[in-house]
């Protein structure tokens, strides 16, 4: 029988995102494919999601409805309904709270990983934190998520710090591929998503099972936009 699975997930102005950084569609799209990313780490499908929202009497109507359009065009894009939520004033800064409501057939745990299991990432990696450092180099994005600035960039470099803030601001998880994992039971023992990185979350996962693991640093697969980059500064992609 159908499972049901619950996440929720809040972002909070000047912790989690910065508005002169980030704008309010894209910020919308993110607040809840966070959420998403929860669901799909158990193979599960998203259904439902409750939208609360924390917002100051200065806040301009433009940000609440880029911020709403943000929402309901990402959940669109992975048949979410957004069936409801609350909306408070606040003398701090803006918060979001974003629950989701998903099922899983099979949903994959945490929990369940083997001595001997390989670890498996579903893309590249390095591309959100290199867009947190691109944002400090002056780069911009707007609401279409083009590049409006290249900070200390050359336009040349366009491509490349656009992908990498994009993955920053509009993240979007792979539902549909973790989905597809659960048809393979007897192949995948464990999943989680990697939000906060493949050091901490690969950390959190062998703790789970009382396990460790062993990482070959020329396996890492990062992504291709962060190693061009890197490469410019002078810096280490890995």
């Amino acid at each position: 029988a159908p499972v049901s699975l619950l996440t929720t997930d809040t972002l909070v102005e000047g912790v989690h995102f910065d508005l002169r950084l980030t704008p309010a569609r894209l910020l919308g799209r993110k607040a809840l494919s966070v959420n998403l990313s929860d669901i799909g780490a158990m193979s599960g499908v998203p259904r439902y999601a409750l939208v609360n929202l924390c917002l100051p009497p200065s806040c301009p109507l433009a940000f609440f409805d880029g911020l709403y359009e943000g929402l309901i065009e990402r959940a669109a894009e992975v048949g979410v309904a957004i069936a409801g939520g609350n909306l408070c004033a606040t003398s701090g800064p803006i918060t979001m709270a974003i629950t989701v409501l998903g099922v899983g057939d099979r949903p994959i745990l945490r929990t369940g990983a083997q001595i001997g299991d390989l670890v498996v990432i579903t893309g590249g990696l390095g591309a959100s934190a290199e867009g947190q450092r691109l944002l400090r180099d002056g780069v911009r994005l707007a609401d279409d998520g083009m590049v409006v600035d290249t900070g200390i960039w050359t336009p040349s470099s366009e491509r490349p710090l656009g992908r990498c803030v994009r993955a920053h601001l509009d993240p979007t998880p792979p539902v549909s591929f973790a989905r597809a994992l659960s048809e393979t039971p007897e192949m995948v023992h464990s999943m989680m998503d990697l939000s906060d990185g493949l050091s901490i979350d690969l950390s959190r996962l062998c703790a789970e099972n009382q396990i460790g693991a062993l990482i070959d640093p020329l396996a890492v697969p990062i992504d291709p936009a962060v190693a061009m980059i890197e490469r410019a500064r002078g810096g280490d992609p890995l």
